[in-house]
């Protein structure tokens, strides 16, 4: 792949602030995984955006591990399950009913979430990062179910009256 030099040296800077911080922090997310050229960093987007948006997955709720511990992980599974409902709402809402500011609500929150897993690659400061912009996703997908819902016992109060 043939880049221009400052994306080459932005690349380059992602590379060494990440394996900083791993030096630094005991639990990381994919610890063993060298970001240390332009292709590696672009094969890795899809991994980092389903990460960046669903970690602790599924099958992590309900065990004790270095990601989720003995007494956060009902919390966990909770917070996973509003989380991953309203981002699932979210989806439907921008599938539905199509238009430019969900796609750029996405674009924004997407971008940000994959920039904290290239640079932080810790779970807790993955949770403490992502918030703002995952939340963002879905308070706009619960917002859409809560719409939803409200216009359709209106309009069955009116078929009624």
């Amino acid at each position: 792949i043939i880049m221009p030099e400052f994306v080459d040296k932005i690349f380059f800077t992602i590379y060494k602030f990440r394996e900083n911080f791993k030096l630094r922090e005991k639990i990381s997310i994919d610890h063993e995984r060298q970001l240390n050229s332009t292709k590696q960093i672009i094969i890795y987007y899809p991994e980092a955006f389903l990460k960046g948006f669903f970690l602790p997955f599924m099958n992590n709720w309900f065990n004790s591990n270095e990601i989720v511990g003995d007494k956060a992980r009902f919390l966990f599974a909770y917070e996973m399950f509003i989380t991953y409902s309203g981002l699932i709402l979210f989806f439907l809402f921008f599938i539905t009913r199509f238009n430019y500011q969900l796609l750029y609500l996405f674009i924004f929150s997407t971008l940000f979430i994959s920039i904290i897993i290239y640079l932080y690659p810790n779970i807790g400061t993955l949770f403490r990062y992502r918030f703002y912009f995952i939340n963002l996703c879905v308070i706009t997908g619960w917002t859409y179910l809560l719409t939803n819902f409200m216009n359709f016992n209106k309009t069955k109060k009116d078929q009624i009256s």
